[in-house]
């Protein structure tokens, strides 16, 4: 087995993408979505097929259930624009059931979603952290002025499993780079994190 040059932490970001994507059946959907989220969907996929063998992978239960939760938005907002209708008005709209996506079909997507994460930890491609930090651990993440959910990413990436790299598009990561290089994590997105995975093989 190659020596593991780099832990890197798979943000729930990248996860969404992968599932929104991989489960989208409009090709114009997938047409629409921006640059980044086409490099976290392909990096995911790599992952998943076991092609970067000189790094290891981490995300958590927490992205997991971030990234179902961020699905059910974007399912709710995708249809919202079909009908033309502007997302502002998502708070009001979300739980009506021509938006909300079927109980039914949410179960089958979850379950899809979690055996491909399952397998890929049987693989050795994948380890998802099942344990919350402490919440001190995530405190003084809070007071660089990121918000609870960030704050426990954080705590999970450099406290919990110290990892190298966190991949992601959310920009309140990207904004504090030069202070999360100061925890000895560096912030990529996922085109960069693409880039400098291709380096180490």
């Amino acid at each position: 087995m190659a020596k593991v040059r780099l832990k890197v932490y798979i943000e729930s970001s990248i996860l969404t993408d992968w599932l929104f994507l991989d489960t989208v059946e409009f090709g114009r959907a997938r047409r629409a979505v921006g640059q980044e989220a086409k490099f976290g969907y392909s990096l995911f996929k790599d992952i998943l097929r076991g092609k970067y063998r000189n790094s290891a992978f981490v995300t958590s239960s927490w992205a997991v259930s971030e990234s179902l939760q961020n699905y059910l938005r974007s399912y709710a907002m995708f249809n919202m624009l079909f009908d033309n209708l502007s997302l502002r008005y998502f708070e009001a709209v979300r739980d009506y059931p021509r938006y909300k996506m079927p109980r039914r079909a949410f179960s089958e997507t979850k379950q899809l979603f979690l055996e491909r994460l399952r397998q890929a930890e049987k693989r050795n491609r994948l380890t998802i952290v099942n344990t919350h930090t402490k919440a001190e651990a995530s405190h003084k993440y809070l007071y660089m002025g990121f918000d609870a959910v960030d704050a426990e990413h954080l705590a999970i990436a450099i406290d919990l499993i110290h990892a190298n790299v966190l991949v992601t598009k959310d920009r309140d990561f990207h904004d504090r780079k030069t202070e999360l290089r100061k925890f000895g994590i560096d912030t990529q997105h996922p085109s960069d994190a693409v880039s400098t995975l291709k380096k180490l093989e």
